[in-house]
């Protein structure tokens, strides 16, 4: 995908599926809007303050902290004050999901942030995240190469390692002790799904290991994540094979048997359905890319 950064002057880097603001004082909210679309959208203050709205409630994010916006948030009113200076990263889902493919610890910590948005970084936490934004500055204003969106993506796959190492951080001390039993209920299903190594599996295999009936644990996770239990088992599943597709040499039949499709024309109907193409060919297109 093209970089959009002839048609959005504010975005320094876009290629669909990461994107770059170094300067948050070039942004105007309604081209804002129309670039986070299905992405993830990270702020980090690191001098003044900015006030915005998420889904109309008011947030005041200072410096040394970052707020993190979901695809599903409207994001409103936003206003630098103080001689704001903000960087911005955006992710899509998709990226997300390719990065962090069935981590469990993971998946929690995007759950938690949901519910909280706003965390404040050490210094060193915000160090580290100074210079990996100045590192990413100066990446961009190079000129283009054959290995630019692989290294922008290496690159900005770090960042978010590190930024999910401050979250678990975050949330990892004694908090949310009064959690409900339906948050409980839905990160224990993440926990088994890590457990399974993507093998495919029913959600009346999970409701029986939680000794629930299919439909109460497929409304418990449908109302926690906005995903359906299904919908969960197929990422976990595709993004192991992406995984194995990607960066292994194992045979397709050998990567078929070991997530536990009962045939390797099913395995390919699979790959077909969430990949858009045979596992051939998807392996063949990354290496080619």
């Amino acid at each position: 995908m093209a970089n959009v950064l002839n048609k959005k002057k504010f975005v320094d880097y876009d290629d669909g599926d990461i994107f770059v603001v170094t300067d948050v004082n070039k942004i105007l909210l309604e081209d804002f809007d129309s670039i986070c679309l299905n992405k993830i959208i990270v702020f980090v203050c690191s001098a003044g303050q900015m006030s915005v709205e998420l889904n109309g409630n008011a947030l005041v994010v200072i410096q040394h902290e970052a707020l993190i916006c979901y695809p599903e948030i409207v994001i409103s009113n936003l206003n630098l004050e103080n001689d704001c200076k903000c960087f911005v990263f955006g992710f899509s889902v998709h990226a997300i999901e390719n990065a962090f493919y069935a981590n469990e610890r993971i998946l929690q910590r995007i759950f938690d942030v949901s519910q909280y948005p706003v965390i404040h970084l050490k210094e060193d936490e915000m160090f580290m995240m100074y210079h990996f934004a100045e590192i990413a500055r100066i990446k961009i204003a190079q000129a283009s190469h054959l290995f630019q969106k692989r290294m922008m993506h290496a690159l900005l796959q770090a960042i978010l390692y590190e930024f999910f190492n401050i979250i678990d951080r975050y949330f990892t001390v004694p908090v949310q002790t009064n959690m409900n039993s339906k948050v409980q209920l839905f990160r224990r299903f993440i926990e088994l799904l890590g457990l399974c190594n993507g093998q495919l599996r029913t959600v009346a295999d999970f409701a029986n290991e939680l000794c629930i009936t299919p439909k109460y644990l497929s409304s418990v996770v449908k109302i926690s994540s906005g995903k359906t239990p299904l919908k969960w088992i197929h990422l976990y599943t595709t993004n192991i094979i992406v995984q194995q597709l990607r960066y292994t040499d194992r045979s397709i039949k050998d990567i078929s048997n070991s997530l536990g499709f009962p045939s390797q024309a099913f395995f390919g109907k699979f790959v077909k359905i969430h990949l858009g193409m045979s596992p051939k060919k998807y392996r063949d297109h990354f290496h080619n890319e």
